[in-house]
């Protein structure tokens, strides 16, 4: 690996004669991130360059943020000390006084995350001021904002508004603002709930398992299914409807309650069952599907459950004659619409365009990750792939990342946000026991244990507070302007609350000497995308009975119904429209 690597080159140059000839090839080496070295790469570096060499290493002591893997803090703390020139004087330091990226406003604010507060623990004092407290040169002053919510999904759809007030208002690039959160745990949260507010949203490939990725679930789940047909195995009732509302069947609610009720009229049992049981039974047998003659509305859904009940029984039959897992999935995936669907979505200028791509991105994962499943494991049975894909809680490849990708509002862990930067960043999900995580956590070999002199003990409490202030610090030094640290605030005792990084944030944003936190704020009135807006119109035409309103509601919803993205609903779709009904036979006795 690449520790072992290191090592063994540490290890060639401890002779004399190797040594001096590479020292002969290098006259100058420079290092960058020198804070996120660990002991046995500095032991490299000294053999490379040390003796007084030319060496020039640029760091942030205030960014070291990779503990868990062995880098230590104090590292470019006793640089100085550890490289001496020629003459044996401590190895001259320059701190940078100017900053680039934000504005003094934003300045002060990061600056009051790390300052005088146990960031670099004994040596965090004057002598690394100038480094907290450089000199702006940006005109814009930026801004910070502190706000907490009642809830998770109060959080995110107020953030999924301010992106889309940010991009539709003041024609901010969606490419120009990110969501960082302190662990992968919030991700697959925030994607679900920005992508159903409008908002593009790319998630790097190697931040999530494969298996959680939406699209990867729905083939998952599709393939998980066949192979129960194919076990004669009942399919379970939420799988099923799940099955028939994804991209797969394309039913919605509405279409789901008429097939129910299409199911009960012929059933036979002795006693009523459950419309969700009925489902399930039906996606065994297309044969059934087939036989109900239904016209209109639910005679569309019937068929498109017969469709999918279709290609389940297909797929069943591919798996018991032998077939690989990739055979059945690209079965399942061509036997629908779907792929259809996405590419017009993909090559759309459309509100979905970015998550159509990062779909088939993932996609794409899914294929690659069955075929080497196949190649490695030597005709691995469905079921037991099936198995390792939803295993999976660490990602295992990465998703390659389409070249359109760039048009969305990037989601990532801080750790990942390092390097990068944004006009606008919002920093989510600041909450107490997450961040800080306090801890003691490491990998398997435990590279962060190991010392010149065999394994130390683990690091304290302390340090690791010390280490996730500094990431706290470095997902907020990722803006150019623009700063929103949230968190959810409950009113329940044993219920969520905000960290003690964002109420020294906020206290320093109101100037407050105390601790403070902002007043918990609830969902949106509505959020800001065609969807909602075509919600308000229909609403409002319901509840008056002015008929120039009535007028201009109906004048509106059809200028909507024909943007591209619109998806307008037939007057025979309508709910509450339809000619009451009477039946001489009672449902139920």
């Amino acid at each position: 690996d690449h520790t072992d690597l290191i090592f063994q080159a540490v290890a060639r140059l401890d002779d004399p004669a190797v040594r001096q000839r590479w020292r002969d090839r290098l006259r100058l080496v420079v290092v960058d991130e020198y804070q996120d070295t660990d002991p046995l790469q500095v032991q490299l570096l000294q053999a490379l360059a040390g003796d007084g060499r030319d060496l020039v290493v640029v760091g942030d002591p205030y960014q070291s943020i990779y503990g868990f893997r062995g880098a230590e803090v104090r590292g470019i703390v006793e640089f100085p000390g550890a490289f001496r020139d020629r003459q044996g004087e401590p190895a001259r330091t320059i701190t940078l006084e100017r900053t680039n990226r934000y504005g003094p406003v934003v300045a002060a604010a990061v600056r009051s995350v790390v300052e005088n507060r146990g960031a670099l623990g004994a040596v965090d004092g004057p002598q690394f001021e100038q480094l907290r407290s450089p000199r702006s040169t940006v005109e814009d002053p930026g801004a910070v904002q502190v706000r907490t919510f009642v809830s998770p999904t109060a959080e995110s759809e107020n953030i999924a508004l301010l992106l889309r007030e940010e991009h539709l208002r003041h024609e901010r690039p969606w490419s120009d603002m990110a969501v960082l959160v302190r662990s992968s745990a919030h991700l697959s949260r925030l994607q679900r709930a920005l992508q159903a507010a409008g908002v593009p949203v790319d998630v790097a490939g190697d931040e999530l398992p494969l298996a959680v990725e939406p699209a990867v679930r729905t083939l998952i789940a599709a393939l998980h299914a066949a192979d129960a047909l194919h076990r004669d195995e009942p399919l379970d009732p939420a799988e099923a409807e799940a099955l028939l509302t994804g991209p797969l069947g394309g039913l919605d609610a509405g279409s789901m309650r008429r097939l129910g009720r299409v199911l009960r009229r012929h059933d036979h049992d002795t006693w009523p069952r459950p419309s969700r049981v009925l489902v399930a039974e039906a996606l065994a047998q297309p044969g059934l599907l087939r036989t109900l003659a239904e016209d209109g509305p639910s005679g569309e859904a019937v068929t498109a459950a017969a469709r999918v009940a279709v290609l389940l029984t297909t797929a069943a039959e591919q798996i018991r004659a032998g077939e690989s897992a990739e055979q059945v999935l690209w079965t399942l995936w061509s036997g629908t619409s779907w792929p259809r669907r996405l590419q017009e979505e993909a090559e759309a200028d459309g509100e979905g365009s970015a998550r159509a791509h990062h779909d088939l991105d993932a996609l794409c994962a899914l294929f690659a990750e069955a075929a080497r499943a196949e190649e490695r494991q030597a005709r691995r049975s469905v079921t037991e792939v099936v198995l390792a894909l939803q295993a999976q809680e660490i990602p295992a490849d990465s998703i390659a990342q389409s070249g359109d990708a760039g048009s969305a509002v990037q989601l990532m862990t801080a750790h990942r946000s390092k390097g990068l930067e944004w006009p606008l960043v919002v920093v989510a999900g600041v909450q107490d026991g997450e961040w800080p995580d306090a801890r003691v956590r490491s990998s398997l070999l435990q590279p962060d244990r190991i010392t010149p002199r065999g394994v130390g003990p683990a690091p304290s409490p302390r340090s690791a507070v010390a280490e996730e202030r500094r990431l706290f610090y470095v997902a907020c030094t990722r803006t150019r302007s623009r700063l929103l640290v949230t968190a959810v605030r409950t009113t329940a005792d044993d219920g969520d609350q905000p960290s003690r990084f964002l109420a020294e944030l906020h206290a320093h944003v109101i100037g407050s000497e105390t601790l403070a936190l902002p007043e918990a704020e609830g969902r949106p009135h509505r959020s800001l995308s065609l969807r909602s807006a075509v919600a308000a119109l229909r609403r409002l035409g319901e509840s008056t009975q002015d008929d120039a309103v009535q007028q201009r509601v109906a004048s509106l919803l059809a200028r909507l119904a024909q943007h591209p993205a619109g998806r307008p609903a037939h007057p025979d779709r309508w709910w509450g429209l339809a000619d009451r009904t009477e039946s001489d036979v009672p449902v139920r006795d």
